[in-house]
Order: structure tokens, then C-alpha cells, then sequence
């Protein structure tokens, strides 16, 4: 039965679907891979039907779908591979050559599969072997990262507490913003390594009334590090046990700070971003409907899965094009200007709700890729005519503009006052990585409750102080670099201040 049997005509096709899935285990969620996985099916089945029209031997013809399955579900990932590899200046990564290659490939391949192959059922059998043994491999690989996510999730679970708030009035409780911009880094460390002078936006937040801390820093070095620690009030080696992925994003999604507010009656509030760890996505309010309705029905996962196939091509030719012609696949740089646009549209919105607010928005500007030109509109040219730098700046002064206003209307359209945290995760890169943008409003308080050296594991811990009655002792300020390319372990010695000026 089973040298008969063509088992890996369905091992096949699924295959592709399982091996991305496993390799961006943390980055997406698993139900993405179920459309994919259907799609593959069919089209194997479909090949099959095919191949079964004009080839009288089944067996033959199960071979050929399985060489067909391949080809066209590997020809993206080759491209991805050639893409920018010259050999004597000579760039062979182009889809006009590799096309013809490909061509040549499976005209060669099925010559030799219905003219050369005799022992068809010792075929059958090898490949029914080794695709079975692939196929296990990928599905062992994500049940072991469920079951150390589970691990991780009770230990990170410990370390979210019941911590009671007393606020000053609670019949009248200030909204609370949370508002992200991925890597913007400190003023003096945007001057050094990308020569951009950000003192207009600055003295605008100082003009609505924010403290514009000098010398602020990130405890952590990446996103979900940093933000893990921030909204626990505490750092992760006393936070947790063993520090990966998976304790550090449900530190995110279900933090003390959010569970604090929650209790006194505060509705919390997030929007959805393409990193699945980075979404809170079972808060009370969870936007994540783009403008274009399409889209929403094309998640980031499908479009890799998509990316990595003969079709390939066919879209890369659309992009140049403008992209105009698909409007149900817009590129990642629209997608991701499309989720940008959410967040600045809703923050508008905000003051007119009812009830208090704790609404935490992570805006993934000017984190690269860069998607904005100056007027707003997509960069679709993206890195190929502007130096990183170049991009880096209009970036800023798209977005800057837009975060001053929105901020004002915020400011005067919220009753009470609102507490608004603006802030960078990290910085940007090399010795300035911890150095960031760290803007507070906190209405009705004095200046000299601050200081320039304030790290982001003391933001909530002095506003818990001044706002809700508690009396949290403020921790020392360190930051540490992630070692050795690994996110998730950092060096245990604390990062130098590089900047002579803000050493206290």
C-alpha cells in the first residue's frame, strides 16, 4: 500500500505551508496557515486532475504532480536566494533568467519522469518516506515551541499581580495614552548618526506642555524586552525566570499596567500591528480593520506564502508598475502606511469617547521599512534611490507634524486633562540603542518631579505616584544591550551612557 499509495502528492503540498509556518513560529499566530494549506491542497489535486488527462499511468502521473507541487512552490524562495548575487558584475538575480531556468527545469523533470522512471512504486515509496519524515519534523518543531509557550506563559503569569489603584478622583479619571514611536531615538543621538535636528518638534511638545526628558533611555535594547519591562513596573530578570519571546509578549498582553487600570474601570484600548506579540488583542477595544476592506482578508503570513511561489513574477511586475492593477494585494510598505494611518485617525477620535481611557498605541514609525514621503503618500520606491539617511528624515518630518497636532487636540478636547506618555522603545543603532524620545504630560503637576535620566521602568511607577495614590520607590535607571545577536539575552552589565552630558 504504501509503495502504491501516492501519500506524498498530500505531504507535498502541505509542506510549504508548515515549513513558513515554523520558521516565523512567535512572529505570527498558527491559525494564518489554514487558507494556505487548503489552497495548497487543491492546487496538488487540481495538478493531479491534470496530469491524470494526459498521463495513463497514475503512478507516473502522482510523480509528476509532486515535481510540479515543488517547482512552483519553491520558485519564489530561489529568486529570494539569487536575488542580489553577480557573479563578474554580472546580476544573474533576475526573473527573466531564472524564469528560463525554471522553464528548462520542469520540461527536463518531466521528460525524465515519464520517459526514464521504471520502478514507479520504489519511487512512490522513497518519497512517501521522505516527505512523511519531513512533514513530522515541521509539525514536532511547532508543537515544541506550544508547549515552551505554555511554559513561559505560566511563569510570565506570576509575575502579573493584583495591583489596587487609588485615584485622586474617581469619579473623574484622566484618559491615559500610551503612544509608541518604534525607535525614535534621543535628540542628541538623532544629530549624531542621522545629522536630523528634531528641536522644532521638541519645543512644540514643551509648548503643549510636556517634559521632555534629555537624556532618556530604554531599559532594553529591543520592542518586546523594553516594553515587557515597562508596563510591569519592574526588570525581567526579577520579572521572570527565563526571559524569550513568549514570556515577554504575554508580559505585553496581559501587563500589570493594563490590569491596574482595568480594575478601576478604565477601558483599555490597542491597535493591531503585524508582530503577533506585539498585539493586545483581547483589550476591551482592539482595532484592526484597515481602510481597505480587501485587505483585511490578506494577512502578512499569506502574503510571504504567496511571495514564495511561481507567482511571483506576476506581482514583482505589478509592483513596478505601480501596483495599480491588484487592489486586493497592496505591498508590505502600504500595508504597513495603511495600519499607520489607522492609529493617527483613531487617536483623533479618542477625546470624544466616554469613560476613561488607557489606550496604548504603537506606531511603527520611524522603525524602517520607511513608507512615507514628505506629502504623506507611500514611498513604493522604498531604499532604491534614497539613502537610508535621506529616508530616515522624511520620515520625521512627515510624522512629527502629525503627532503635534494630534496631541493638541487630544489636550483640548479631553475633560479631565489627559496623562500622555510619548516615547521611543529603543533607539536607533550601535552605541545609541537605549537612547530615546521620552515626553510626558502629566497635567497639574510640577516640573521638579522629574528628571533628564528617566528610564521607561520608572514612567508608570511615578505616574501610579502622582495620579492613583501608590507608592512605588523609583529603580535605578540601567539599560542593557542585547549579546550575542540573540534578542532575548542581554549582557548583564548595564549599558554606558555614551552622551558626557547626561552622566548624572
Amino acid at each position: 500500500m504504501i509503495k502504491r499509495l501516492p501519500l506524498h502528492i498530500f505531504l507535498v503540498s502541505v509542506f510549504p505551508s508548515l515549513a513558513l509556518l515554523s520558521n516565523n513560529l512567535g512572529q505570527t499566530r498558527l491559525s494564518v496557515v489554514h487558507r494556505p494549506l487548503i489552497v495548497s491542497i487543491l492546487i496538488g489535486l487540481l495538478l493531479f486532475l491534470i496530469a491524470r488527462l494526459f498521463v495513463k499511468n497514475w503512478g507516473k502521473a502522482s510523480l509528476w504532480t509532486s515535481f510540479s507541487i515543488l517547482m512552483f512552490f519553491s520558485y519564489g524562495h530561489i529568486y529570494q536566494v539569487v536575488e542580489d548575487i553577480q557573479i563578474f558584475g554580472f546580476l544573474i538575480g533576475r526573473h527573466r533568467y531564472l524564469i528560463l531556468i525554471w522553464v528548462t527545469l520542469f520540461f527536463v523533470g518531466t521528460l525524465f519522469i515519464l520517459r526514464r522512471i521504471k520502478e514507479v512504486d520504489e519511487v512512490t515509496l522513497i518519497l512517501n518516506l521522505i516527505s512523511l519524515i519531513l512533514i513530522v519534523f515541521q509539525l514536532g518543531q511547532i508543537a515544541f515551541y506550544q508547549i515552551r509557550k505554555n511554559v513561559s506563559k505560566r511563569m510570565a503569569e506570576t509575575a502579573v499581580s493584583d495591583s489596587v489603584l487609588i485615584p485622586e478622583k474617581p469619579d473623574n479619571l484622566p484618559d491615559v495614552y500610551l503612544i509608541v514611536l518604534d525607535m525614535y531615538g534621543r535628540e542628541d543621538a538623532l544629530k549624531v548618526h542621522y545629522n536630523y535636528d528634531n528641536s522644532e518638534f521638541l519645543s512644540h511638545l514643551q509648548g503643549l506642555g510636556f517634559y521632555v526628558a534629555d537624556c532618556a533611555r530604554s531599559n532594553y535594547a529591543v520592542t518586546v524586552l523594553s516594553l515587557a519591562s515597562q508596563l510591569n513596573l519592574d526588570y525581567l530578570d526579577v520579572l521572570l525566570e527565563t526571559v524569550d519571546l513568549e514570556s515577554t509578549s504575554y508580559l505585553i498582553k496581559y501587563s500589570k499596567v493594563r490590569k491596574a487600570f482595568e480594575e478601576i474601570g478604565y477601558t483599555s484600548i490597542a491597535f493591531k500591528t503585524y508582530y503577533s506579540w506585539l498585539n493586545v488583542d483581547d483589550s476591551e477595544i482592539y482595532i484592526d480593520k484597515p481602510y481597505n476592506p480587501f485587505l483585511s482578508n490578506i494577512d502578512p503570513f499569506e502574503k510571504l506564502f504567496i511571495e514564495g511561489t511561481a507567482l511571483r513574477p506576476f506581482f514583482d511586475y505589478y509592483i513596478s508598475l505601480g501596483f495599480g492593477e491588484i487592489e486586493w494585494f497592496d505591498t508590505f510598505y502600504e500595508m504597513k502606511a495603511q495600519r499607520i494611518r489607522i492609529i493617527l485617525d483613531h487617536l483623533w477620535s479618542f477625546p470624544q469617547m466616554d469613560g476613561p481611557k488607557f489606550v496604548y498605541a504603537h506606531i511603527m514609525v520611524p522603525h524602517p521599512p520607511h513608507v512615507f514621503n514628505r506629502d504623506g503618500t507611500v514611498n513604493l520606491e522604498n531604499d532604491k534611490y534614497r539613502s537610508d539617511k535621506i529616508e530616515f528624515q522624511i520620515q520625521l518630518d512627515y510624522m512629527n507634524p502629525q503627532i503635534i497636532e494630534i496631541l493638541r487636540n487630544i489636550i483640548e478636547n479631553s475633560d479631565p486633562e489627559p496623562i500622555i506618555i510619548l516615547e521611543g522603545d529603543h533607539g536607533l543603532f550601535e552605541f545609541e540603542r537605549t537612547t530615546i524620545l521620552n515626553a510626558l504630560y502629566f497635567p497639574n503637576r510640577d516640573v521638579e518631579i522629574f528628571y533628564p535620566q528617566i528610564s521607561l521602568v520608572n514612567t508608570f511607577r511615578l505616574l501610579f505616584n502622582e495620579y492613583f495614590g501608590t507608592d512605588f520607590p523609583l529603580l535605578e535607571d540601567y539599560s542593557y544591550m542585547r549579546s550575542q545577536n540573540n534578542d532575548y539575552k542581554y549582557n548583564p552589565n548595564p549599558h554606558e551612557e555614551w552622551n558626557p552630558a547626561c552622566i548624572p
